[in-house]
C-alpha cells in the first residue's frame, strides 16, 4: 500500500515484500504456523530485540522473550551471554506471527504451556 510506496521513494530503492510474502518459503512457513509445528531455525545475529534466525531462507525474529532459558528474572549479562552463544547455531522453533504486509516473521524457541518437548527413547 501506500508505507510500501512511500518507503520506495524515500529509500529509491524497490521494496519486494508482496513476491516475499508469495513465495514458497512463505506459504511453508504459514502452513506450519497453522499446524503449530516447529521448524528448524539457524541465528544470524544478536540484534537489539534478540536474535536474527533464518527460517527456510527468510529472516526472521528470535524475540528475547521467547528465547529457552530466559526469564523475566534473569540478569542482563546472563541473557547476553546466552544470547551470543546461540551464534551460528540451529533451533527448533515455532512461528508466532507473521506480518506479510511489513515482511516480519516472528518465532519461539518456548514450548507452549501444557506441551513438553518429546523425550528421546534409550
Amino acid at each position: 500500500g501506500i508505507n510500501l510506496l512511500l518507503a520506495s521513494a524515500l529509500t529509491e530503492w524497490r521494496i519486494r515484500l508482496r513476491e516475499i510474502s508469495r513465495s514458497p518459503a512463505w506459504n511453508a512457513l504459514e502452513v506450519t504456523l497453522q499446524e503449530r509445528r516447529s521448524v528448524a531455525a539457524i541465528v544470524q545475529a544478536r540484534v537489539a530485540k534478540g536474535l536474527a534466525v533464518e527460517v527456510y531462507g527468510l529472516n526472521a525474529l528470535l524475540p528475547v522473550g521467547q528465547v529457552r532459558g530466559v526469564h523475566h528474572t534473569t540478569p542482563a549479562d546472563r541473557v547476553d551471554t546466552l544470547l551470543r552463544t546461540r551464534l551460528g547455531q540451529e533451533l527448533r522453533v515455532r512461528v508466532l506471527r507473521m506480518d506479510a504486509d511489513a515482511g516480519h516473521i516472528y518465532v519461539s524457541e518456548q514450548v507452549p504451556a501444557g506441551r513438553q518437548l518429546p523425550l528421546p527413547f534409550w
